[in-house]
């Protein structure tokens, strides 16, 4: 699961020279990348009941299952212990070619059912993280979008001015 985040048209600037862009573009990606990564690895507070009420029966065949096998913990008053691996696993990626965009993904396996993902992804959010606050990533980047423009443009300004 993944989503990216670039930068055009910096080149039109005529006074920068293209090693300037582009550690002006390395700079600026990074501190959206650490931004978003920042945000998504926080893990929302669980929803008391939300699975009991929303789990598909395969969904909690499942979830029993690991419980036996010793994969996954349950706690008799809470539920599911988390373990915070997914929200770790948040990592970013550049482009090479001149710093155009970085990819953020998080490979963790149960990433998909807990933010969701892209259209072309075949694994969804499911009900009861949904319910629990875990947000989908496609509403997430449409909802912070002004905000990862708006430090795209702080990194650029002050790189300008220095």
């Amino acid at each position: 699961m993944a989503f990216r985040i670039s930068i055009k048209n910096l080149e039109s600037l005529g006074f920068l020279n293209p090693d300037q862009i582009k550690e002006i573009k390395r700079k600026a990606l990074e501190s959206a990348a650490l931004w978003s990564i920042n945000r998504l690895a926080v893990a929302p507070q669980k929803a008391v009941g939300a699975f009991t009420r929303l789990a598909t029966p395969v969904q909690r065949r499942a979830y029993w299952a690991r419980v036996g096998a010793g994969k996954i913990r349950h706690d008799p008053n809470s539920g599911y212990v988390r373990t915070g691996d997914t929200i770790r696993k948040w990592t970013y990626t550049k482009t090479e070619n001149r710093y155009k965009r970085v990819t953020i993904a998080n490979k963790a396996p149960g990433a998909p059912y807990l933010y969701g993902a892209p259209e072309d992804y075949p694994k969804t959010q499911t009900a009861f993280n949904r319910a629990s606050g875990w947000p989908r990533i496609d509403e997430w980047q449409a909802e912070n979008k002004q905000k990862l423009e708006d430090v795209i443009n702080d990194v650029i300004q002050r790189e300008i001015k220095k």
